[in-house]
């Protein structure tokens, strides 16, 4: 299974095969066509269940949209990659700093910037950690994001090398 990260590469890159996709149903449905490993959830990508379904390739689609890297065109509910898409898609490099800057975006459009998310995790003191519920509890009350999207958010930001996140293993008896 592909990360979020890559999903939204594959995604992109996808998506510029055609100069404008009529609806993100008509882009929904040739991606889940290709059948592409990226897409894929389980078993051994024989059967149509193994890959993300139609509402999920949407959800990707639109929060795509979000990030600027794909737009409605204004005429009904017609698709294409955005010059942000197209920079995204030059090298590995340049991906990872266009998702950088569009997740900060999405965070600013949310009322949570990044700064103070950051300043957030650096008032949090032991016993509590800085984990993505500890951070989202002290600032909901502050943005229009939910904890899911944030997570996602973080996790992108992590991935594109926009923020440090350390993983620890714990063992429990």
């Amino acid at each position: 299974m592909a990360t979020t990260f890559k999903k939204i590469k594959t995604l992109i890159e996808f998506s510029k095969n055609n100069n404008v996709w009529n609806s993100d149903n008509t882009l929904a449905e040739k991606l889940i066509e290709t059948r592409n490993r990226d897409f894929k959830t389980s078993g051994n990508g024989f059967k149509e269940r193994d890959y993300m379904k139609m509402k999920t390739l949407k959800k990707l689609i639109s929060f795509s949209i979000e990030l600027e890297l794909l737009e409605k065109t204004g005429h009904g509910d017609e698709l294409r990659i955005t010059d942000k898409g197209e920079k995204a898609l030059l090298s590995e490099d340049s991906y990872k700093e266009q998702i950088t800057s569009s997740v900060k975006n999405y965070l600013d459009s949310k009322r949570v910037p990044l700064t103070e998310i950051m300043d957030t995790v650096d008032k949090i003191k032991l016993p509590e950690l800085p984990d993505i519920t500890t951070i989202y509890n002290n600032l909901k009350d502050k943005s229009q994001i939910t904890e899911k999207e944030l997570r996602k958010a973080m996790f992108l930001l992590a991935l594109s090398e926009g923020v440090d996140r350390k993983i620890r293993v714990i063992y429990l008896n």
